[in-house]
């Protein structure tokens, strides 16, 4: 379905347990999509560029979503992390301009980079207790250590200072912060 711009809405079957690569694409005017109870897997650019695409849940059995799933959705308000997900793609919410907030669930083993570049409302990524891999402070989302700055949330504006603790800073952590007027490393 890939640039299907007329289509609108999608109703997919519970027998489906995988989304494929680019499956729906440049659907610029999808707007509503019932995803399957048994998805597992939300592949790579599946609702890439779905700009009117405003909400989604995401079924319980998800434990990928993969890189560039959700790029462009523009309109994308809210999205709920099922308590299994352990993988969430490089670039995976780039550009979702009206996040204002996510919460990482304690299963998530791997942020690629960019998960949520160039969310322009985003002000903060939190992480739930329990998770090993990866920790928040101030709404800044770390590695477990603190050595290693992952993602600053573009909304996020003034001045930043960046923890002693840190001893990298993630491949475009700071992509689309136009708020950021100062920081301090």
């Amino acid at each position: 379905f890939n640039g299907c711009s007329g289509l609108t809405s999608v109703t997919i079957p519970d027998s489906v347990t995988s989304i494929e690569v680019f499956a729906f694409s440049d659907c610029t005017n999808l707007k509503n999509i019932n995803l399957p109870n048994g998805l597992s897997t939300i592949s790579g650019g599946t609702f890439k560029n779905c700009r009117k695409l405003s909400s989604i849940v995401i079924p319980e059995d998800v434990t990928i979503i993969g890189d560039f799933a959700f790029e462009g959705c523009r309109r994308l308000t809210n999205v709920m992390f099922p308590e299994i997900l352990i993988k969430i793609g490089s670039g995976a919410f780039t550009g979702c301009n009206t996040f204002t907030n996510v919460i990482i669930p304690k299963t998530v083993n791997y942020i690629g980079p960019s998960a949520f570049s160039w969310c322009e409302k985003l002000t903060s990524i939190e992480v739930t207790k329990g998770n090993t891999e990866y920790v928040s402070m101030g709404g800044v989302l770390f590695n477990s250590t603190k050595t290693l700055l992952v993602q600053f949330p573009a909304g996020k504006s003034d001045h930043y200072t960046i923890p002693d603790s840190v001893t990298s800073i993630g491949v475009r952590a700071f992509l689309g912060c136009s708020g950021l007027t100062s920081v301090t490393i």
